[in-house]
């Protein structure tokens, strides 16, 4: 998945809009990135196109205590402005109802 993660991040415009992100963005940061979901308070998940499995985007939820979570995503820019965040977010927070 780090490399997968790496081609769809590694774009001035996603690393402009993200301000943990930095540039280049690295198999590395990928690796970094990914390894962040052991830590019990960020979760990152990818998002797949159905019919091929394809890494498009990435959804991120946060726990920042209180009872409060921050839900963040980027979208790969081939990808955007199909729907794909708005069905990741919901699903997220679906999850968290459910749990």
């Amino acid at each position: 998945d780090a490399e997968e993660l790496r081609r769809i991040t590694d774009d001035p415009t996603i690393i402009a809009a993200i301000s943990f992100l930095r540039a280049p963005f690295t198999i590395a940061d990928a690796r970094m990135l990914i390894g962040q979901n052991a830590n019990g308070r960020d979760l990152f998940r990818g998002i797949r196109h159905r019919a091929d499995n394809l890494l498009v985007g990435l959804v991120g939820s946060h726990d920042r205590g209180t009872g409060t979570v921050e839900i963040g995503y980027w979208i790969g820019t081939a990808f955007q402005r199909r729907g794909y965040a708005p069905e990741a977010v919901r699903g997220v927070i679906g999850l968290g109802i459910q749990e």
